[in-house]
C-alpha cells in the first residue's frame, strides 16, 4: 500500500540523507548511512517534543487498497486516527469506528463497501472485503516511531513540512558527533533555532486564530524543559 500525505513537499528518507551529506559537504559516502539515520531519528523526535504542535494534528492523507481484503497495515507513523471514509464517485462515505470484534462479528465475506472499521496495532480491519482500487481518505494525529528502521520507510509529516529545520538539526548532531567539528555543529544549531523560533511564533498566531484570540500559546514541552522564563524565543 502506497499512502500520500497532503501539504508539504514529499521528502523520502534516502533523499534526506543526501540533503545533510550536501549540507555537510561530505557526498557520496563521506558519511554512512547509518549514522545519519540515528542524527536523523533523534532530530525530527526532538522537534515533536518541543511543544504540541497543531501541524501533527488533523492531518489529511489517503491510500488505495492494492488487493480485495478486509484489513490493511498502515505506517508506524501514523498515532491514530480521527476519521476514516472512502471515496464513492464525487463524495466520501465515513466509516464508524467500533471495537475489533463488533467488526468480526459484522463482516462479511464477500466483497462490499464497508460501513465500519476497528484500528488495532496499526492495522485497519474492516467489516467486509475491501475491493482492490477502493481509495479511502483519513484524518489522523502523526509521530515519528520510537525506532529508527521504523521511521526510515513510513511518511513522515514533520519531514514533509519541515524539512529545512530537520536537515539543520541533523547537520548540527553528525557535525558534532561523527566529524568532530563543534563549528559547524555550532552554525547548523544556530540555524535549527532561528527556524524553530519562527516555528514558534507562527504555531502561536494559527492557535489564536483558531480561539479567536482565546487560545493561549502551549508552553508545556518548553516549562517541563526549560522552566517558565526559559527555552527558545
Amino acid at each position: 500500500m502506497a499512502i500520500y500525505l497532503s501539504g508539504g513537499t514529499p521528502l523520502t528518507w534516502a533523499a534526506a540523507r543526501e540533503k545533510v551529506r550536501g549540507d555537510l559537504w561530505r557526498p557520496g559516502n563521506g558519511i554512512p548511512d547509518d549514522v545519519i539515520d540515528r542524527s536523523l531519528h533523534a532530530s525530527l523526535v526532538e522537534l515533536e517534543g518541543e511543544r504540541r504542535w497543531l501541524w501533527l494534528e488533523n492531518i489529511t492523507g489517503g491510500f488505495t487498497m492494492d488487493a480485495d481484503s478486509d484489513s490493511i497495515g498502515i505506517p508506524a507513523t501514523v498515532q491514530s486516527l480521527s476519521s476514516l471514509s472512502y471515496r464513492y464517485g464525487s463524495s466520501l462515505e465515513r466509516l464508524a469506528l467500533a471495537p475489533l470484534a463488533t467488526v468480526r462479528e459484522f463482516s462479511q465475506t464477500s466483497p462490499g463497501l464497508p460501513t465500519m472499521y476497528a484500528l488495532t496495532d496499526g492495522v485497519i480491519y474492516f467489516d467486509t472485503i475491501c475491493p482492490a482500487t477502493l481509495a479511502f481518505e483519513m484524518v489522523f494525529t502523526s509521530q515519528t516511531p520510537e525506532y529508527v528502521d521504523d521511521a526510515i520507510d513510513a511518511p513522515n509529516a514533520t519531514l514533509y513540512r519541515h524539512q529545512s529545520a530537520v536537515i539543520a538539526n541533523t547537520c548540527s548532531d553528525v557535525a558534532m558527533t561523527f566529524l568532530k567539528n563543534d563549528a559547524e555543529a555550532a552554525r547548523q544549531r544556530a540555524s535549527y533555532e532561528k527556524k524553530l523560533t519562527a516555528m514558534f511564533s507562527r504555531e502561536d498566531q494559527q492557535r489564536s486564530e483558531l480561539g479567536n484570540g482565546g487560545i493561549q500559546p502551549d508552553i508545556d514541552y518548553a516549562v517541563a524543559a526549560f522552566g517558565y522564563g526559559g527555552g527558545h524565543g
